[in-house]
């Protein structure tokens, strides 16, 4: 898998000398601790709107069953895997379209933090059983996109100056700086640079 990555980028002589796959141990469960609270907390980032926190769960239920179906009929060795993530997603999926018909507007239910954290925690979980945590962070990516921080300029001390910079470097975020009541703020957008790629 790693070989399989890195060939189009390095030459064949060191791809040839780059292990097949890495075991990382222990490394995966802090992987899957983090994915599991990026994704409930990407559900409920854009709480509030009627209608996003149910709708965006349709969305992504609805996607991530239509994968599993293709993945069951597709990939044998991974059969009962998909099948255990159908078993969680349909009864959830079924939910969440309920709940959309009273939560989209003009709302009647106001689904709060129970509903985003539970449908964040569902995904994750199907999405770990499934074996395809990546994926599930793709689907959950647009939301952080649109997340934005403000802050005086003068809270930033060394280390957040430095992260800043480095990441405005890579692209991974944009900051703009202006005045408001004669201090001077710094609002942070970000992903923005790659959504604008994306979206070209």
């Amino acid at each position: 898998m790693v070989r399989a990555m890195l060939a189009p980028f390095v030459p064949s002589w060191i791809s040839q000398s780059i292990p097949a796959t890495i075991n990382i141990h222990h490394l995966y469960y802090v992987f899957m601790c983090m994915v599991v609270v990026f994704c409930t907390n990407a559900i409920n980032i854009l709480a509030g709107v009627n209608g996003l926190e149910s709708g965006q769960a349709v969305v992504i239920g609805a996607s991530v069953v239509l994968f599993n179906l293709i993945q069951v009929t597709r990939v044998e060795e991974q059969y009962w895997d998909h099948l255990l993530s159908l078993y969680f997603l349909i009864p959830f999926l079924t939910c969440a379209l309920a709940l959309y018909q009273f939560n989209k507007y003009p709302a009647r239910v106001f689904v709060g933090d129970t509903f985003c954290y539970w449908a964040g925690m569902t995904l994750v979980v199907v999405s770990i059983l499934g074996h395809f945590s990546k994926t599930m962070i793709l689907f959950l990516i647009p939301q952080v996109g649109m997340s934005m921080a403000e802050f005086k300029e003068s809270n930033l001390k060394f280390l957040g100056n430095f992260t800043l910079k480095l990441f405005s470097a890579f692209g991974l975020l944009h900051s703009r700086s202006f005045d408001r009541d004669g201090m001077r703020q710094v609002l942070v957008i970000f992903l923005r640079e790659m959504f604008d790629f994306l979206t070209k």
